[in-house]
């Protein structure tokens, strides 16, 4: 599943409607944010 970050907030949000859809927090506009098995192990190191 896609995952989107947040330009203005920061927020992550994960689906496929996309870069259309506005931040459901703050209204801004969201980018897609490529995923790797990077991010999730460091995510569990924290």
């Amino acid at each position: 599943m896609p995952k989107y970050q947040c330009k203005k907030c920061g927020a992550i949000w994960y689906g496929w409607a996309g870069a259309e859809e506005p931040c459901q927090k703050c209204g801004g506009k969201l980018k897609r944010v490529e995923e790797n098995s990077n991010d999730k192990k460091k995510e569990k190191k924290k």
